[in-house]
């Protein structure tokens, strides 16, 4: 009977460790932004939205990344030490405003916000590295049907 009640016990235990792993896993979801920083394409994975700047003015579609896409993004954050970036990096002019990039995300617990302003140059590491994680998601952005349907602009580079 005893054996019994501690074999219960240990069952309810596990189980309820098990659920908490998963209610409360880290979740990652993020908002970025790129072109001209004062109205810039956005792609939000907390409510699965893409708004696109077009030559009339935004667009905003449904778009989903899956779980692989954001692992992919996530791992590749982590590989090149992204969360401990400062909040804001001057790309390659130094002058404020123009064109970048701008991330808003939450990892967990963790919350991270980044402004990448202008340019990159390819021989300093850190600038590589981000302007590969911008192409990364980009590609991703690029690849899903939804994109593909909106239509072209003209204003500046896609």
């Amino acid at each position: 009977m005893k054996n019994a009640k501690v074999m219960s016990f240990v069952i309810v235990i596990t189980f309820l460790l098990i659920l908490l792993f998963f209610l409360f896993r880290p979740k990652f979801n993020f908002i970025y932004e790129t072109g001209l920083l004062v109205e810039a394409d956005q792609l939000n994975t907390f409510t699965n939205q893409y708004t696109k700047i077009l030559d009339d003015g935004p667009v905003t579609i449904d778009l989903e990344l899956t779980k692989e896409e954001k692992k992919k993004i996530l791992s590749y954050m982590k590989e090149i030490d992204f969360f401990d970036y400062p909040n804001e990096i001057q790309g390659l002019s130094g002058l404020p405003g123009g064109f970048g990039h701008k991330f808003q995300i939450q990892y967990g617990w963790k919350k991270k916000s980044f402004i990448w302003r202008d340019g990159y140059d390819q021989r300093i590491k850190n600038h590589k590295d981000f302007y590969q994680l911008t192409q990364l998601i980009g590609d991703i952005v690029k690849s899903k049907k939804e994109y593909k349907e909106l239509p072209e602009r003209t204003i500046y580079p896609q």
